[in-house]
């Protein structure tokens, strides 16, 4: 049996219940369902207690998943998480914008359809110039709405050396700038 823990710095309120461990702070609320049947969490004391039945190297890559996890979480509620997305485009004019929960992308490739990305719930997108920046507090919805966006400019069946238009990932949460 493996045991270790996450201390909970102050201001932060941590909650589990049927599998669902979530932190909060100031009206931010950041939520995970850990729900493995050898991991059991409690919180008490100030601490996330995460408890393996186990001893196998598996059952410590299990123990330190569930505390990067939960030290994600509690990071996020002190700092948003932000990723610059680029817009590369050299043959025609792109245009983004940002129209309720999508990313709309006009005249990719001369295209009369247009592409769109989900936004991730709590997540902020903004567009200056060619420079897209997500933030978000959580960081699995900031990383996924900054995949979805460079998702919505796949090539197919394009030579990617001529073909070099897109929506590309600069720098990703955590990174320097």
């Amino acid at each position: 049996m493996m045991e270790d823990f996450v201390v909970i710095s102050e201001g932060i309120e941590a909650t589990h219940s049927k599998g669902v461990i979530s932190v909060s702070k100031a009206g931010k609320t950041n939520s995970k369902i850990i729900d493995h049947p050898l991991v059991v969490l409690s919180v008490k004391d100030g601490k996330v207690h995460v408890t393996v039945k186990g001893d196998s190297r598996n059952h410590k890559k299990l123990l330190n998943t569930a505390i990067a996890h939960i030290k994600n979480l509690i990071a996020g509620l002190n700092n948003d998480y932000i990723y610059n997305l680029k817009i590369c485009s050299s043959h025609f004019p792109m245009d983004v914008s940002v129209k309720d929960n999508e990313i709309i992308v006009k005249n990719f490739l001369g295209e009369r359809k247009n592409r769109v990305a989900k936004i991730m719930p709590s997540t902020k997108v903004t567009i200056n110039n060619d420079t897209i920046i997500v933030s978000s507090h959580n960081k699995e919805f900031a990383g996924q709405t900054a995949a979805n966006i460079e998702m919505a400019t796949r090539l197919s069946n394009k030579d990617r050396r001529k073909f070099q238009d897109g929506i590309y990932m600069t720098v990703k949460a955590g990174e320097a700038i």
